[in-house]
């Protein structure tokens, strides 16, 4: 007697089915089972052992959901039918198409029920016997009326079973943070329960983000090195704690190194030491005392580098100084980069020079020396002038009297607009810069 390893539902339960050794049953096969829920289409996942088979019906039987109850069915034995027909098949398919039509009516009647729950996947059983609905909620929910509208819609007898947030993941089949598929909806058949010590003991940062897969939770990857971490942490204390010193000083311990298995300690000089989980006692015992640390390092085998160089390369190969063979060196030697640019550089200003040399020169007007061009340049600038300032009009003039700026305009003679006063000094182009307010004339 042969014992297989069973996947069926859209869940992805397991089963065990027993049958004969010489029976022609591979993996990956499509088989038909008779299961506690009726006959349905089932895949091989491999064969099985004692040992294997009684760690599987031990492990967790799934997610505990938000309701208080349990979302996978226990592992049980199946019944071997047959191989599927090739009318099955097609009608397999077909249901599969009519499962997703299904399912977008029935969210639509769900709307009208107003019930806290969220419908994810339906499946049919290959005789079209039961309708399963999977649907997530954060409590329990009456929804015996939406049942009894479900049955006389679709004319069959309804079962519903709440999920978990890992299970909606396991059922949709999404893509994880690290571009492969969800590892729930491929290979993994057992959620493991993980938390947050798992994370702090394998120096991952604390951030929701990163460190939470598409349905919410911790990553199932969390607990693949978990027993890894938790071997290297034995003897030592936890991630966090601080050392102190007679002389104030303390010392944090972050992680660890699994390459190097050692631990990582910041100092109080805000550098980072390395810590071999071996010394770890003696570098205790001595940051205690106040005392220097320094970690024992193991003595430096020289190695005969020039004897396995020359059994290396052939007998008629020697090795130069420099550790190079002569068939490894280039034949033209390679010049300087920056003594051989810097003297084409002046060579081509020298060239450059005696082509403008030979050409005509022309006439340079003599030049006068710069104390003389800045002293000729001052006296023809004009002085400049500070503008004059508007008196304040103490007794403004009635409003009869004052006239308008076109009447001023027109009785303005040409005369006076010719001739101005001697007195009064030509005004300057007033600058666009922001000036400050000045100050009124009685102030002054």
């Amino acid at each position: 007697m042969k014992t297989f390893l069973i996947l069926y539902g859209k869940p992805r339960y397991l089963g065990f089915l027993k049958i004969e050794e010489d029976h022609p049953i591979r993996k990956a096969d499509t088989v038909v089972v008779e299961t506690a829920r009726g006959r349905e289409f089932g895949i091989v996942a491999g064969p099985v052992g004692p040992d294997q088979e009684e760690r599987y019906r031990k492990a967790p039987s799934g997610e505990q959901t938000d309701g208080g109850q349990k979302t996978n069915v226990p592992t049980e034995e199946v019944r071997f039918v047959g191989f599927p027909l090739p009318d099955e098949t097609e009608s397999r398919r077909e249901t599969a198409e009519e499962e997703a039509l299904v399912l977008l009516k029935a969210r639509e009647m769900l709307k009208s029920h107003n019930l806290a729950m969220k419908l994810v996947d339906v499946e049919y059983l290959l005789d079209r016997s039961k309708l399963f609905f999977y649907f997530t909620a954060e409590q329990r929910i009456d929804f015996r009326g939406f049942v009894r509208d479900l049955a006389r819609e679709f004319k069959t007898r309804i079962e519903l079973r709440q999920i978990g947030g890992r299970d909606e993941a396991k059922v949709a089949a999404g893509l994880s943070q690290c571009g492969m598929p969800c590892c729930c909806s491929t290979w993994l058949n057992r959620f493991e329960p993980i938390c947050i010590k798992m994370v702090k003991q394998q120096n991952l940062a604390l951030n929701p983000t990163k460190i939470s897969g598409i349905c919410g939770r911790l990553m199932c990857c969390m607990g693949y090195e978990h027993t890894t971490y938790q071997e290297l942490w034995k003897g030592l204390p936890n991630p966090g704690t601080k050392l102190k010193s007679q002389t104030g000083e303390t010392y944090l311990i972050s992680g660890v190194d699994l390459m190097g298995k050692s631990l990582r300690v910041f100092c109080p000089d805000r550098t980072e030491l390395l810590v071999p989980v071996a010394e770890f006692a003696k570098f205790k015992e001595a940051i205690q005392k106040g005392e220097t640390w320094e970690p024992q390092r193991e003595e430096v085998v020289p190695l005969p580098f020039e004897t396995l160089l020359q059994e290396a390369v052939t007998d008629s190969e020697a090795i130069l100084e420099d550790g190079a063979c002569p068939s490894d060196r280039s034949a033209r030697p390679r010049l300087g980069g920056h003594s051989h640019a810097r003297e084409r550089l002046v060579r081509r200003a020298g060239e450059k020079g005696s082509r403008e040399r030979a050409e005509s020169p022309r006439p340079s007007a003599p030049t006068r020396p710069l104390q003389e061009q800045s002293a000729t340049s001052t006296e023809q600038e004009p002085a400049k002038r500070r503008r004059p300032r508007r008196k304040k009009r103490k007794n403004p003039a009635p409003a009869s009297t004052v006239e308008s700026p076109k009447t001023a305009a027109e009785n303005r003679s040409p005369a006076a607009e010719a001739s101005p006063s001697s007195s009064e000094k030509p005004r300057r182009k007033r600058s666009p810069r922001r000036r400050k307010p000045r100050k009124a004339a009685a102030e002054e």
